[in-house]
């Protein structure tokens, strides 16, 4: 074979290389670009449209927590106060349910008709 033709071969041989090479390229360049386009329309899709009445303004307000409840309920310290002797009330200075200390004057006997036995 002549020079020429050889030459011309291998020349051919690489165009066309090129061309396959070059077809690829643009293969996968249009695949990534579908990708793209689908990638971004399935965000689009994904997209949530947001009414005026979908929104709420926000406030600060007190959390207050109750929960209710049936039943009795029974002290944990509790204390029968009983007089050693027959007497009337004088005065009362505490109410069911108050908090007492120890030594705390909780009523006060009219003594009178004590003081008239302890006389006889």
């Amino acid at each position: 074979m002549k020079p020429v033709i050889k030459w011309a071969l291998v020349g051919l041989a690489v165009i066309a290389f090129g061309a396959v090479l070059g077809r690829a390229v643009l293969k996968r360049q249009a695949n990534a670009q579908a990708a793209a386009q689908s990638a971004s329309s399935a965000q689009a899709e994904a997209a949530l449209d947001i009414t005026a009445s979908d929104l709420v303004t926000a406030s600060r307000q007190e959390l207050i927590r109750t929960l209710e409840l049936s039943g009795t309920v029974r002290a944990t310290n509790s204390a029968f106060v009983k007089a050693r002797v027959a007497a009337e009330l004088k005065s009362v200075n505490v109410r069911e349910g108050d908090t007492v200390r120890a030594g705390q004057v909780l009523a006060q006997l009219d003594t009178t008709e004590f003081d008239w036995r302890l006389r006889q």
